[in-house]
């Protein structure tokens, strides 16, 4: 869901995954669309959080 938000929101994501259900799973992202109300609803959830591990 997070990459689908990204992807919407006009950022380039490059996961990455050696397990290949995840990769699946991470091309899976262009096979739907989030609604307006549900981007607003995951939009809601950001905590200005900074994380070092990335």
């Amino acid at each position: 869901m997070i990459l689908r938000w990204d992807i919407q929101n006009g950022v380039i994501v490059m996961p990455g995954s050696s397990n290949p259900e995840h990769i699946k799973e991470n091309l899976d992202i262009f096979g739907f669309e989030l609604t307006d109300d549900e981007m607003e609803q995951m939009k809601a959830l950001n905590r200005d959080e900074k994380h070092d591990w990335y």
